[in-house]
């Protein structure tokens, strides 16, 4: 529906397709090839619906390994949030907080080990207990990675764990992707 809309030149209808299963094209679906033509194609408005839009965009980027952009698109989101008048006060705290979970992320797919460990420690002292489960998976997997390479193993194993139970309750395909390459580091070491 959201390729014929396009194609179409109906972006109105493409956008609101598109904000309606943003994340199960991204976090479940893994179309994230799709979701960035389309949003490339389709141009950007000032509402609460773009900003959630260009939030998935960034995590497409970044799953994508375009860091760079990803990191740009982040900036914008941010600026986005800043600049918005429509966000209640409940909205700002989420995406603050979603978009915290997508820079721990982009620190370990770039190998910043020592930053993520500091990160992802903070990331999930602030957000563990009220975030949506993915972002606390991916986080706290980052944490178990960082750990491993920090060499405290404690920590390793209390993060895979707590990793693994909130990505498989958050149903996710990119999130079981995570935990199998979370587990081929864990059974190396």
């Amino acid at each position: 529906a959201i390729d014929y809309a396009v194609r179409a030149h109906n972006y109105v209808f493409a956008r609101e397709m598109m904000i309606k299963s943003a994340q199960t094209i991204v976090r479940d679906e893994g179309l994230l090839p799709n979701l960035l033509q389309w949003t490339q194609k389709i141009p950007v408005e000032d509402s609460v619906e773009s900003v959630d839009l260009r939030f998935w965009t960034s995590w497409s980027l970044a799953f994508s390994c375009r860091y760079q952009e990803s990191e740009k698109e982040i900036r914008l989101l941010e600026k986005s949030l800043t600049e918005s008048a429509n966000l209640s006060r409940q909205q700002l705290a989420r995406y603050r907080c979603n978009i915290g979970s997508l820079k721990v992320a982009i620190k370990t797919f770039q190998d910043k080990s020592l930053t993520v460990y500091h990160a992802s420690e903070q990331w999930l002292g602030k957000y563990r207990r009220s975030a949506d489960p993915f972002h606390v998976g991916v986080c706290a997997g980052a944490r178990f990675l960082s750990a491993r390479l920090q060499l405290e193993v404690l920590e390793a194993k209390k993060a895979i764990d707590l990793a693994k139970s909130l990505i498989r309750k958050a149903n996710s395909l990119y999130g079981e992707l995570w935990i199998s390459q979370l587990d081929g580091v864990a059974d190396r070491h």
